[in-house]
């Protein structure tokens, strides 16, 4: 697997646009993104490939509690 997203250009120069879009992984901030060009998985018979499409990042905060 190999995959990476890049975020979606905002009108303010070198800064990415957050939302709060009620995302289950991350409700109240989220960058919206689009994956890279090569990303891809290809295994078990199967073939995905979300280059140039949709994609997101949020922080995350690992825990074991």
């Amino acid at each position: 697997m190999s995959g990476s997203v890049e975020p979606l250009p905002s009108l303010k120069e070198n800064e990415e646009i957050w939302t709060a879009a009620g995302h289950p992984i991350a409700p109240d901030k989220l960058v919206l993104a689009v994956g890279r060009p090569g990303s891809t998985f290809t295994d078990h018979g199967l073939r995905w490939d979300n280059s140039g499409k949709n994609g997101h990042y949020a922080p995350i905060s690992w825990s074991n509690q």
